[in-house]
């Protein structure tokens, strides 16, 4: 689990790094739009990985993708930094970089509550 979340820090800063060389830059912070977009891209990307990993292939799929498990674990943990990104953003709280919290269960929380901020259930 610990190697996971110092994935996701790890991805986390480098993110505000270049977020914070794109504000220096002029070119303005991220916004719940752009951090979504980001989310999906993530998600297909992620699901391109797992996908070529258990030998399934898309027809539109136009990349070779390492399917090795250290490529699906980076996969992950950009997802779940892309996740608690756009968690900050929307004033969500998150513990998907919280040691103590198992990363999938979080993980569905999450994205669970995002989905239900963003469309009302019933």
């Amino acid at each position: 689990m610990t190697a996971h979340h110092d994935r996701v820090r790890a991805v986390l800063l480098v993110h505000g790094l270049e977020a914070d060389q794109r504000c220096a830059s002029g070119e303005g912070g991220d916004t719940v739009a752009r951090l979504t977009a980001r989310v999906t891209r993530v998600q297909a990307r992620l699901d391109r990985v797992r996908s070529a990993a258990t030998g399934i292939r898309s027809r539109d799929q136009r990349h070779e993708v390492d399917t090795g498990t250290d490529a699906d674990a980076w996969m992950l943990a950009v997802y779940d930094a892309a996740l608690a990104d756009l968690c900050g953003a929307l004033g969500l709280r998150q513990f998907l970089v919280d040691d103590t919290v198992c990363p999938e269960d979080e993980r569905r929380r999450v994205e669970l509550e995002l989905l239900s901020s963003v469309m009302p259930l019933g």
